[in-house]
C-alpha cells in the first residue's frame, strides 16, 4: 500500500492510481487547516498529573497528525480585552479556579472551572502560542498562531498582524491571508 492506503505500484503502471497520488500530493501542497484555539481546551483536556508543558505536547503531536494531510496550519485564539461588551458575559460565566500556566505547573484537577477564569484562558493561549510556534515542524509545513494582536509562526515568511477580538472574524483574515497565497482548499473548525 503507498500514500493513505492508495494501491501503487509505479510511475506508469496504472495511470488511475498515479492520478490519485497526484491528486493527493497537490491537495497535500496548497492546504490549510484554520482551528478555533477556543475549542482545543475543551477538545484536550489536561489531566491533573500533568504540567503546563506535557499538555503544550499533547496539542504539538495533534498538530503533527494534522500535518500529515494539510501544508499549513492556522490556530486563532479570542483577544481577551478588558473593556468590551464580550468581557460581561464571560463575567457572568461564574469565577473559576485560578492556576498561574507556567511550564513546571501542573494542571489543575477541575480542568472546566479552571477554563471559566478569563485570566486562566488568557495566559493558557499565550502559553499555547508561543510554545506551538516555536516548535519543530516537518520540512515546508507551516503553523501560524495568533498571540494577542500579533501573529506568531514556525517559519520566516509570515502574515499580516490582525487586531480583531473575536476568532471568528480572525479566523476570516487567516482565510483571506490564505487564499492569497495560492491556497486552494481550506479546511475551516
Amino acid at each position: 500500500m503507498g500514500l493513505f492506503g492508495v494501491g501503487y505500484d509505479g510511475i506508469g503502471k496504472n495511470w488511475e492510481k498515479d492520478t490519485k497520488i497526484y491528486t493527493i500530493c497537490s491537495f497535500l501542497i496548497k492546504s490549510l487547516k484554520l482551528l478555533d484555539g477556543g475549542r482545543i481546551p475543551y477538545q484536550y483536556v489536561g489531566k491533573p498529573n500533568m504540567t503546563f508543558q506535557m499538555y503544550a505536547d499533547m496539542i504539538f503531536k495533534a498538530l503533527l497528525d494534522f500535518f500529515i494531510i494539510f501544508k499549513r496550519i492556522d490556530l486563532v485564539f479570542d483577544i481577551y480585552l478588558t473593556y468590551s461588551l464580550k468581557a460581561a458575559t464571560r463575567q457572568k460565566r461564574g469565577k473559576g479556579v485560578r492556576r498561574r500556566v507556567a511550564p513546571q505547573n501542573k494542571c489543575p484537577g477541575r480542568w472546566l472551572e479552571f477554563l471559566k477564569d478569563a485570566l486562566n484562558k488568557k495566559e493558557l493561549n499565550e502559553f499555547l502560542a508561543e510554545r506551538l510556534s516555536s516548535m519543530t515542524y516537518p520540512d515546508g509545513r507551516e503553523l501560524n498562531v495568533t498571540f494577542e494582536d500579533k501573529i506568531l509562526s514556525n517559519c520566516e515568511k509570515t502574515m499580516p498582524d490582525c487586531d480583531h477580538e473575536e476568532a471568528d472574524s480572525r479566523r476570516l483574515h487567516h482565510a483571506k491571508h490564505a487564499l492569497n497565497e495560492g491556497m486552494t482548499y481550506i479546511n475551516i473548525m
